[in-house]
């Protein structure tokens, strides 16, 4: 059997995590029959180590980006099928051209700790991410030229291509994770993997805590702008050995973990 089908079903119980987490319905894929201990409003997965990297701007691992995608967003979000959903982005308008791209940004979006979302955090967040010393710039680059962001309004961002690409043009709104300027303008170093700030987003969580080896904590984003999540506390509990994490499961000590389709009889 192959890698991908392998770890078919861990696929789809994370998938099903990040739907409760958002707000986006139900899943069926559920293997423990509860939340462990008996907390509904707490949800406890089994991930498989630590993630490299917490930093926004380069996380590109499995466990990062599971994080990153919990406590930030993206201008827009492609869904499991493939299609695109508008996050904090409310509109995008590519030019007949294809040599930019226009964003409407969502109004009255807040970041977890109460600031408003505006165009500046988002024309911040491009301007570190374009930088190549900085690890995860590859997306934003065209025949060896950055692809430039500019300020419309406070709503609205530009971005101008060097050339016309399709496939920057879907990259350049999805595969970045906004950040708030008044937090991090100060930060010296966005090539380390982890930031010296607190992890502030507009994403449906914040992290509450985190031990390294051990576990992460989350609790739901009162300011939210997707609406509260359906589970108020997530925790990913790392469990390297994936015959640990199953007899966890089996036991009922976490909710959902990354399972081989031969283990699923078991559960």
């Amino acid at each position: 059997m192959g890698k991908r089908n392998k770890w078919l079903a861990g696929t789809i119980i994370a998938a099903g995590l990040l739907l409760a987490a958002c707000g986006g319905g139900t899943s069926n894929t559920d293997t423990s029959g509860g939340a462990a201990s008996g907390d509904t409003d707490t949800f406890t997965y089994a991930i498989s180590g630590d993630p490299s990297s917490t930093n926004p701007i380069n996380t590109s691992d499995r466990w990062g980006l599971t994080m990153n995608n919990m406590i930030y967003s993206s201008l827009v979000v492609v869904e499991t099928d493939g299609t695109q959903r508008n996050a904090l982005a409310e509109s995008v308008e590519a030019a007949a051209d294809g040599l930019s791209l226009t964003v409407k940004l969502k109004e009255g979006v807040k970041w977890s700790d109460g600031e408003d979302f505006t165009a500046d955090d988002v024309v911040f967040t491009y301007e570190q991410k374009v930088k190549k010393e900085n690890g995860n710039a590859d997306q934003l680059w065209l025949d060896d030229k950055p692809i430039e962001i500019e300020k419309v309004d406070d709503f609205t961002v530009k971005f101008n291509l060097p050339s016309p690409s399709a496939a920057a043009l879907h990259n350049i709104v999805t595969e970045t994770f906004i950040i708030p300027e008044h937090i991090f303008k100060d930060e010296a170093d966005f090539s380390v993997n982890d930031l010296s700030k607190p992890a502030v987003g507009t994403g449906p969580y914040r992290l509450k805590e985190y031990k390294r080896g051990e576990y992460l904590t989350f609790e739901a984003n009162q300011h939210y702008y997707g609406g509260q999540a359906n589970i108020k506390n997530v925790t990913l509990r790392i469990i390297e050995s994936t015959d640990t994490a199953k007899v966890a499961l089996q036991k009922g000590e976490v909710d959902a973990a990354v399972v081989l389709p031969s283990d699923i009889a078991d559960l």
